[in-house]
């Protein structure tokens, strides 16, 4: 028998893949639940926040149909249903059904009233064969436009909350025997050594190249790939050889358009370890050698 655990989800969600998507952002929250073999997520949003994916046309007096929001509900339900997954470790799709509307919606609404209404739908996945560790991804960004998607989730185990962003394209573990979340797939590690950094990426990001640039002095250092085994995808390890004279180095985070706008990295050392956040605000980070 699973134990019954509880994740309260906030997400943040960027882009659709639809012909009628305008405005990038749009905000979620929801519930999310693992009994026996199902992960049973409700979301809500409101329908202000609808708008900020569909272009809903209005009327000369300010008034949007129900028709045309009902329509984008549904093309809203077919792009969660596409953009959410859970691995077990097969790959399994929800199923989304919406709730029903706690207040119907009249013929027509100004935009402004659209806020005190809200929609409803569950994400249900069904593991056919589940194991101890799941892993949660969601790809709602679209790279084509540049618009990337970031979810902030707050998982609660045991009472105990625990706020993880879960990036487009790249998956949070959840072990769920030991209840917590395992991080160590999603945040860059470097290691300081004499002449020497070693840099350690989440494999989600080794197709897309190498996503800083690390300084020492006015030099900007190659890294070198180191091979992991048989790999033919890329590395999950890159090194760069300091300069003899090299009293201190840099890190620029040069691809925040790419798939994250913020990230946590771990910096290390013989003396000690710190943890650092980059944004497209603070893209870089120095260090004395």
């Amino acid at each position: 028998m699973w134990k019954i655990k509880q994740i309260l989800i906030c997400v943040a969600v960027l882009g659709t893949h639809w012909g009628l998507r305008a405005h990038p952002v749009s905000v979620m929250t929801g519930d999310a639940i693992w009994a026996e073999n199902q992960l049973i997520i409700n979301m809500q949003m409101t329908m202000d926040n609808l708008l900020l994916h569909f272009q809903i046309p209005v009327d000369e007096n300010g008034y949007l149909s129900n028709n045309y929001l009902y329509a984008a509900i549904l093309d809203f339900e077919k792009l969660v249903a596409s953009n959410f997954e859970i691995k077990t470790p097969q790959i399994i799709a929800p199923q989304v059904s919406l709730s029903p509307f706690l207040r119907k919606l009249p013929g027509k609404i100004k935009r402004a009233e659209l806020r005190e209404f809200s929609i409803e739908f569950e994400l249900r996945f069904i593991c056919q064969n589940p194991s101890s560790q799941i892993t949660f991804t969601q790809t709602m960004g679209d790279r084509a436009r540049g618009l990337q998607s970031t979810l902030l989730i707050t998982f609660y185990f045991g009472g105990v909350p625990q706020l993880v962003p879960v990036y487009n394209n790249i998956g949070i573990k959840l072990d769920l025997e030991k209840q917590m979340v395992l991080e160590e797939k999603l945040v860059p590690i470097v290691q300081v050594g004499k002449g020497e950094i070693e840099v350690f990426l989440p494999y989600d990001w080794i197709a897309h190249g190498f996503p800083f640039d690390l300084e020492a002095g006015d030099s900007i250092i190659s890294g070198i790939p180191i091979k992991d085994g048989e790999v033919e995808a890329g590395w999950s390890e890159f090194i760069f050889y300091l300069p003899d004279n090299a009293r201190d180095f840099h890190i620029k985070w040069n691809s925040f358009s790419w798939q994250m706008r913020r990230i946590n990295m771990i910096i290390k050392n013989d003396q000690s370890e710190k943890t650092v956040t980059l944004s497209r605000f603070n893209p870089d980070f120095a260090m004395e050698l």
